[in-house]
């Protein structure tokens, strides 16, 4: 009966995506990356919305500042961009995008919170930099899979993580 638990596991895992999908096996073992990745690009993606959303904000609040919509969508797009690049086998160029429009928006707002503006410590301000606060959590965080696969002599089976 065990025996076939393990080739009913093993069939199960068979199917598991190898491109696009939420785990990857490799050499034994369940890889997170794809998980990870598709988590970091969600995040990515939901900060592109609230980078373009506080620019339409301003815009909407002052009635003359375009530019604030310009330097959300830009700085969006480029957000976007780099998730989209973060699923290609070297990851390192959609990273690198994504920390360059955190630096430039967590850059613009922090500057502004200091400097003494009148516009500062607004709401719009500190949602900005939560966004950015979470977005670099997220990008340097790695996400760890609840199970891993020890090849055994008789085939492949689940098996709880160390320490646990």
């Amino acid at each position: 009966m065990l025996v076939s638990t393990e080739r009913a596991n093993n069939r199960l895992l068979s199917y598991l995506p190898t491109r696009g999908g939420l785990a990857q096996r490799r050499g034994g073992a369940i890889d997170s990356r794809n998980m990870n990745i598709r988590i970091k690009q969600l995040v990515t993606v939901l900060y592109s919305v609230v980078v373009i959303s506080v620019g339409v904000w301003r815009h909407l609040q002052t009635g003359s500042s375009p530019q604030a919509v310009w330097f959300g969508v830009v700085m969006g797009l480029i957000a976007i961009f780099g998730a989209v690049l973060l699923s290609l086998r070297n990851p390192l160029p959609g990273f690198l995008l994504i920390v360059l429009s955190l630096c430039f928006v967590a850059g613009w707002y922090l500057r502004r919170m200091f400097s003494g503006h009148p516009d500062g410590t607004s709401v719009r301000v500190i949602i900005i930099l939560i966004a950015c606060v979470i977005e670099g959590y997220v990008l340097v965080r790695r996400v760890q899979s609840s199970e891993h696969i020890e090849q055994s002599p008789a085939g492949d089976r689940l098996k709880a993580p160390p320490g646990e």
